[in-house]
This record gives structure tokens, C-alpha cells and sequence, in this order.
């Protein structure tokens, strides 16, 4: 197993989220009280001040970071690992092949709804040209600024990538004053994570995600840093590579998500199997594993949410993801309950 530790994907990577963040501020929020990550309010405000200060275009900021997309749905880890620094990634991006680039766009629209055309076969033939494109989402239940937003990247891909360029550079100088905040931070915390990466390997990884994936089962591992997420993971299993987003606040999640120790570690997932919809999810996946699609559509609600859930699921063990066939496979660790209700029998004496 190879193991690669590089700052600059995650760097790119940051860029592009604290825009996000700054025009999503009170749902990011939310979704940070949410895990339990302690506020910081002079950081926080320094975010929301990229929309207030006057030095951005609101419009264009709108545009291309609305709240309905997941940012992690069009970032992708890998071409930021391929290209990573920022003049390459977006020369990377504005140069992606038109084919590539319409799959992409099939795959944003069917997961943000529950749908069931995301066939390998069914892709082909949604993105044989930009007509084919138009036409399926013609339809869908999306947001119709993010319809019209399709329109335009189809109708001027290179127009449509010289302006977003334009715009991402003209941030820098903003951007630069965030980055400065955080740079002592960010730095102790790469150094740390390295010497110990070289030092104890893949255990410590394990230990620092409480094993939020299998990583035994690549070749290949790619980590990079960031300030601003918690943790992120992109599963290529063809390339037999796994790309991996960590930074300070993921210790924070770890801990509020997991436990500090290993009584409140089985009372987290006492707490995870109190909410209905994590229960319901747990009890349909007794008999067999189930990827996010499929979840969504049995429960009515849309993959996003499916992926807060495990999330959760993910960080306590109780739930396992595996990579198969182009989509997240999602599987219960019955050992994991198993060892759970052995420890309420043991506490109460049962």
C-alpha cells in the first residue's frame, strides 16, 4: 500500500468551499451544529464578510455556488490531486471533454432527487449530446436557476468557464486574507499529521478516522488537507485509489460523532439507532447492502440527506461503504451492534 501526503489539492480544494460557505453561511451552519463542531465566531464572520464586502460579485457568486449543489458533488479529489494548483485545475476544467462534461451534469441532476436512471448504459445514452441533456432535465423537479445555469454551460462551455475563471481569480486577493487566518493553524496540523503518517502508516490513519473506510482495500491512498472540511472521501476502485480530505475539524467530528472513550463510543451508537430514519436505515440494510439511490427512493427523502445520515453511520461503525459498479455500496456491521448490546448487558448486569 502507498500512501501520499500533498497540501496543495486541498489548498485548491479550499478555495473554491469557502465560497460556498459564504454563500450558503446560516445551512452550513446548521449542518456544523449539527456534528457538534465548536463555533468560532471570528472565523465565521471572516466567511459570511465574502459576501458583505463589496468585493465580490453576488450575482456570479450565486450562480455558480448555490446552495442546492453539494459541493462535494463538482469537486472533484482526484483531477485536484492530478492538478493541484489552481491555474491547472482550472485549466483542467475548462478544458474537460464535452462528453465527460455532460455525464457530470446527468449525475448532479440524478442525485439531487430520487431517480433511477443511473445505468452506466442509461448515462451513455443520456449524454450522447447536449439535446439528449436538455431533454432529461426538462422535466425534473431541480431548481430552475440550476436549469438555466445547464443551459448556458451547454450552450457556451468555453464562454461559460472564461467567466467562472475570471470570477475565482478575481477572488484571490480576498481570499488570501482568509487563508492567512488559518495559516499557523494549518500548518502545525500538516506537520503533525505527516510525521505521524510516516511514522505509524495506515493504523494511524485508521485511528484518526475511527477506519471511516476500509482503506486495506486500495492500493493507492491520496491525502490532502483542508481548513475548512471535516472530512471528505472520494473511492476509485478501479484506479484502486482512494482520495481522502482531512484537517483539524476532523478530530472535532470524530469525537463529537464517536465518543471520547470507549463507554461513550457504544452510547453514540445507542444515540444514532434513537433517530427513526438512521433506525429504518439500519433495519433495511439486515438482509442486504443498499447503495444511496436506492435508500433515497425507500424513504422518500433525497440522496444528500441519505449521505448526512450515514455520515453518522459511517463515523460510529455501525455502517460500512464499499465502492462497487460506479456507486457507494452501504452495508451493516453487525459486529459492531453485536458488541454494542453486549456492553448494555454487561453495564446492567442483564
Amino acid at each position: 500500500m502507498n500512501i501520499f501526503f500533498d497540501t496543495r489539492p486541498g489548498e485548491v480544494y479550499d478555495i473554491f468551499l469557502s465560497l460556498w460557505l459564504a454563500n450558503n453561511f446560516e445551512y452550513a451552519n446548521e449542518e456544523k451544529r449539527e456534528y457538534g463542531i465548536t463555533k468560532d465566531t471570528n472565523f465565521e464572520e471572516k466567511i459570511k464578510s465574502i459576501r458583505t464586502n463589496n468585493k465580490i460579485d453576488i450575482k456570479s457568486l450565486d450562480r455558480y455556488f448555490n446552495k442546492e449543489i453539494d459541493p462535494t458533488q463538482i469537486l472533484c479529489l482526484s483531477s485536484m490531486w492530478h492538478n493541484p494548483t489552481l491555474d491547472k485545475y482550472l485549466n483542467y476544467v475548462s478544458n474537460i471533454d464535452e462528453m465527460k462534461l455532460r455525464k457530470l451534469i446527468i449525475k448532479l441532476v440524478t442525485s439531487k432527487e430520487v431517480d433511477e436512471n443511473d445505468s452506466e448504459d442509461e448515462m451513455e445514452g443520456l449524454s450522447l449530446n447536449n439535446t439528449t441533456v436538455l431533454n432529461y432535465i426538462d422535466n425534473k423537479d431541480i431548481n430552475v436557476a440550476i436549469k438555466w445555469e445547464i443551459f448556458r454551460l451547454l450552450n457556451n462551455k468555453q464562454k461559460y468557464f472564461l467567466d467562472f475563471t475570471t470570477f475565482i481569480n478575481e477572488y484571490l486577493h480576498t481570499y488570501k486574507h482568509l487563508e492567512k487566518e488559518r495559516k499557523k493553524e494549518i500548518d502545525k496540523f500538516n506537520n503533525e499529521f505527516k510525521k505521524n503518517i510516516e511514522e505509524q502508516g495506515i493504523r494511524y490513519l485508521e485511528e484518526f478516522t475511527n477506519k471511516y473506510i476500509d482503506f486495506n482495500k486500495y492500493e493507492n491512498i491520496f491525502i490532502s488537507s483542508s481548513v475548512l472540511i471535516g472530512i471528505t472521501v472520494e473511492m476509485e476502485p478501479e484506479e484502486k485509489s482512494c482520495y481522502v480530505l482531512i484537517g483539524p475539524r476532523t478530530k472535532d467530528i470524530v469525537k463529537s460523532t464517536v465518543g471520547k472513550n470507549e463507554i461513550e463510543k457504544k452510547l453514540m451508537v445507542f444515540k444514532n439507532i434513537s433517530d427513526s430514519t438512521r433506525f429504518q436505515i439500519m433495519k433495511t440494510l439486515v438482509d442486504k447492502d443498499y447503495y444511496g439511490v436506492e435508500l433515497a427512493k425507500a424513504f422518500g427523502i433525497t440522496k444528500a440527506t441519505v449521505s448526512r445520515h450515514m455520515d453518522f453511520l459511517l463515523l460510529t461503525g455501525v455502517v460500512r461503504v464499499e465502492r462497487k459498479d460506479h456507486r457507494a455500496y452501504y452495508s451493516l456491521d453487525k459486529n459492531v451492534l453485536r458488541k454494542t448490546i453486549e456492553f448494555l448487558t454487561r453495564e446492567f448486569k442483564l
